[in-house]
């Protein structure tokens, strides 16, 4: 008997989640328009402060933090921590423009939106634009240390990635790192004019310089 209700109940659970899924799709964009788009005022505000947490805070729930346009259905993710599918008539009202081979979007609301990638990842190809935006300052640097990977660097032949999700960020903190383990290890990154400060982040995020690059 406890066998037949715990069918019925995964039964249930995936006909549920499939008419959920359905209730969201929209009809089926073209190859060209599928990919990774950034808010313009994010790229605007990131490229003047290199900050990302700042860049990120200006939004305000204005706009979504990204757009991620599949075949038949689109997802955002609020402060990159929750992940929602946009609803069908928000994003029927998407309207999609070229200029000079740059793609982007509008959304309801005015917003502007970049294509910066085909790719459905959006993590990665954020994370990548991200990491690439940091790399742009310390490669002002003489240094030899920090070697660079897509999303992130390896220090001390410890691999680190690029932290999207805002709400453990340190307020001052231009960048932060996650360990590639997922063993609870912070790094955090300040940029202060002619310095960079690589702090380490553990439990109460008390900041010990690990490294200073100048």
């Amino acid at each position: 008997m406890k066998i037949h209700k715990t069918i019925y109940f995964v039964a249930l659970l995936f006909l549920s989640t499939m008419v959920y899924s359905q209730a969201f799709n929209v009809p089926d964009f073209s190859d060209d328009k599928i990919g990774t788009y950034m808010p313009m005022l994010f790229i605007d505000e990131f490229e003047r402060t290199n900050n990302y947490l700042k860049a990120m805070q200006i939004n305000n729930n204005r706009y979504y933090d990204v757009i991620c346009i599949n075949k038949n259905i689109v997802y955002s993710n609020l402060n990159f921590h929750d992940q929602f599918a946009i609803k069908p008539d928000d994003v029927n009202l998407f309207v999609f423009f070229e200029n000079n081979g740059i793609r982007g979007l509008t959304d309801k609301n005015g917003y502007r939106y970049i294509k910066i990638s085909d790719d459905i990842n959006y993590y990665r190809a954020y994370r990548m634009y991200v990491n690439n935006r940091f790399f742009n300052i310390l490669n002002r640097y003489n240094q030899n240390i920090i070697t660079k990977t897509d999303d992130g660097f390896i220090y001390n032949k410890e691999k680190w990635i690029i932290n999207l999700g805002v709400f453990n960020y340190p307020e001052d903190d231009n960048f932060m790192f996650f360990h590639e383990k997922r063993n609870g290890k912070y790094i955090g990154i300040q940029y202060i004019g002619n310095k960079v400060l690589f702090y380490d982040l553990e439990g109460d995020k008390n900041k010990e310089i690990l490294l200073t690059i100048n």
